[in-house]
């Protein structure tokens, strides 16, 4: 009587069991239909079925921000031996873009970037050359803003991926100091920099919910042309002027951005 019982209740829990999966199974079949027909942000799909990423009429604010330090102690490379120092890195962009048709908008940015090194001790020996760097600093810092336009192609017809094409017109202006010990005493120089930059920057966005959206771009085209002055140990002065431009994939410039719309 007892084996009888624990085999009913076994099965009893067996059939409770496969009630409960056949149950879930019953309502992923008939929510997953439900959902893919369902635009779940709430806007309205284009005349030709398709949901647009940015709604005419929609505001989008946000920014990127980076950071990176180091710090060396006794470091060989190649034919630079006994490198020792440290530095840091940042950078940051916060903006607000209109949507004035669907998938287009424009915006401005404001954006901020400061770097230094300090190189306490480096060496050069290339045949009967040598050449020893000790108590190097630098420091600069930028400050602009840009006015950019992105277009959007999204990705299927929820409306909630889309890669995208920006350009963008940046002017920024900075200022630096750089500084190394010889002999007995210190030379320094003091610059300011000015650029221009017109850019092209192809990327992926995504809603990660229906407010909130993430980003990421990647430099590919840009133009630039930037002009510094100088003034070396507050005695004698100099300039330097440079036009750069670049069509290449750049790895190094991959960004990432937060952002919330409404």
């Amino acid at each position: 009587m007892t084996r009888n019982s624990d085999d009913s209740e076994r099965s009893g829990e067996d059939m409770d069991g496969k009630r409960l999966i056949l149950t879930v199974l019953s309502l992923l079949v008939w929510l997953i239909p439900a959902s893919a027909d369902k635009n779940d942000r709430g806007i309205t799909s284009l005349t030709d079925g398709r949901t647009p990423y940015a709604l005419k009429g929609s505001w989008t604010i946000g920014g990127t921000a980076y950071g990176s330090s180091y710090s060396i102690n006794n470091y060989q490379m190649a034919v630079v031996n006994g490198v020792g120092g440290d530095g840091y890195g940042i950078s940051a962009k916060i903006g607000a873009a209109y949507a004035v048709l669907d998938d287009f908008s424009v915006g401005v940015r404001m954006l901020y970037d400061r770097n230094r090194m300090s190189i306490a001790s480096a060496s050069v020996a290339v045949s009967d050359i040598s050449l020893n760097v000790n108590d190097f600093y630098s420091i600069q810092q930028n400050i602009g803003g840009e006015f950019f336009c992105r277009k959007y192609l999204p990705l299927g017809h929820s409306g909630r991926f889309s890669v995208f094409i920006e350009a963008a017109f940046q002017v920024t202006g900075g200022q630096g100091k750089i500084q190394r010990k010889q002999d007995a005493g210190t030379l320094g120089t003091y610059e300011t920099t000015t650029k221009i930059a017109l850019n092209a920057n192809p990327g992926l966005a995504m809603y990660v919910t229906p407010h909130f959206v993430m980003d990421c771009g990647v430099g590919l085209v840009g133009l630039g042309y930037s002009w510094t002055n100088q003034v070396h140990n507050q005695v004698a002065s100099g300039t330097r002027n440079g036009f750069s431009a670049s069509y290449i994939l750049n790895i190094l410039a991959i960004s990432l951005g937060i952002h919330y719309s409404f």
